[in-house]
């Protein structure tokens, strides 16, 4: 399923994708693992409002703290990393987990091959479990960068990765990460 801010886009967009759309805070409630893909300057609004719908499941937040025009400029937010804040709005009962911020937009919207890796940041450890799980599902190799306030590095790369696509203009740069062989 799919939420939004205004539940009459979520219906839209649910039924572009084949989904069904709703409300943020209904569709988080509905939720077991809640995946939170938003701008930086909708993260902390968006995160109170489901807050109460999210206790007890899982939070993936893969935020950037993007701040146009300057995307290609690593720009730390006040909790140090969007993810961090997130931990902060939502409380001990919500494990939050940090990934999917250095795979490519073009990608996530589910076109092109993904060639990287991605890191899972989280301080719990059915959360990262679940996660690890949940890219392997999606034919990624994810790997389990730490706790959660590897956050920042995670989320730092972003704009790096935004650089080298314009730089190289190309639209897909990713990292993979030599050495680690087989995660199964």
């Amino acid at each position: 399923m799919i939420g939004s801010r205004d539940a009459d886009k979520g219906r839209a967009h649910g039924e572009k994708l084949g989904v069904q759309g709703m409300g943020n805070e209904q569709a988080a409630g509905m939720a077991e693992v809640v995946v939170l893909t938003v701008p930086y300057s909708a993260h902390a609004s968006t995160l109170e409002a489901i807050a109460p719908q999210l206790r007890g499941k899982i939070l993936i937040d893969v935020t950037v703290p993007l701040r146009p025009p300057k995307v290609s400029r690593v720009q730390l937010p006040p909790g140090g990393a969007a993810a961090l804040e997130a931990q902060a709005i939502v409380g001990p009962d919500t494990p939050v987990v940090a990934t999917l911020h250095h795979v490519s937009h073009t990608h996530l919207a589910g076109t092109g091959t993904i060639e990287c890796d991605v890191l899972v940041a989280t301080d719990d450890a059915r959360a990262r479990e679940v996660t690890l799980e949940l890219l392997r599902d999606l034919g990624l190799r994810g790997l389990d960068a730490g706790p959660l306030a590897n956050a920042v590095a995670l989320e730092s790369l972003t704009p790096v990765l935004i650089h080298l696509n314009r730089r190289y203009k190309i639209s897909n740069a990713g990292v993979v990460f030599s050495g680690i062989g087989s995660t199964d």
